[in-house]
């Protein structure tokens, strides 16, 4: 399905673009920083995060902006994540995100928009 993993590989590296903008701050709560991770770690790790999505829905599926935002930011949850979906959670891509002037809902949004 080279519509899905197109758009899953665009999706990730936007995501990545958005992680890597600004220098992770100090903070009082513990927090894996994704400023240390490499492209591909979280290249890697997002894609962890979202595979079922993209195992579940077909190209056309892709047109329904909303359904495909609950759907990723249902994946990008912390909610039944279980192995390598563990590696990184959504308060520290909330945390990344807001270093750099957005959020995750932003960012899946736009990717979405586009």
């Amino acid at each position: 399905m080279p519509g899905i993993l197109s758009l899953s590989s665009w999706g990730v590296g936007l995501l990545v673009a958005g992680l890597t903008l600004a220098p992770a701050p100090l903070r009082e709560s513990p927090r894996t920083d994704l400023d240390s991770f490499t492209d591909e770690q979280l290249d890697r790790d997002l894609q962890d995060e979202l595979d079922d999505v993209f195992e579940n829905h077909q190209p056309e599926d892709v047109g329904n902006v909303e359904t495909m935002q609950r759907e990723l930011m249902e994946a990008l949850s912390d909610d039944g994540d279980e192995g390598a979906e563990m590696e990184i959670s959504l308060a520290d891509l909330e945390a990344e995100m807001q270093e750099a002037g957005t959020s995750v809902a932003d960012v899946v949004h736009d990717a979405l928009e586009r």
